[in-house]
């Protein structure tokens, strides 16, 4: 694979689930900034916003140890992060 070509999520996904934690830290490095733009929508506050990320990594995560990785990554990590900033609020 080139380096311009990039891991699809799904199998980034599945990586993390195997216990590739370089794997995460790519789905973080794509996903962490928007993520937090997100956040920030809903509760308004940076440092809050910055929980929510934390939590919607840790969550995902945890998921993946327990059950199959899914197809749509993006929108997955986007329904922890509302579901965490709802409970950040």
């Amino acid at each position: 694979m080139s380096s311009t070509e990039q891991v699809p999520d799904a199998e980034l996904a599945r990586d993390v689930a195997a216990g590739d934690e370089a794997a995460l830290a790519e789905l973080y490095d794509r996903y962490s900034t928007r993520l937090f733009d997100f956040a920030k929508r809903t509760v308004r506050d940076a440092d809050a916003s910055a929980d929510v990320v934390q939590a919607t990594f840790l969550k995902a995560w945890g998921s993946l140890q327990r059950r199959d990785p899914p197809e749509h990554v993006r929108p997955w990590l986007f329904t922890i992060a509302r579901n965490a900033g709802m409970r950040a609020r």
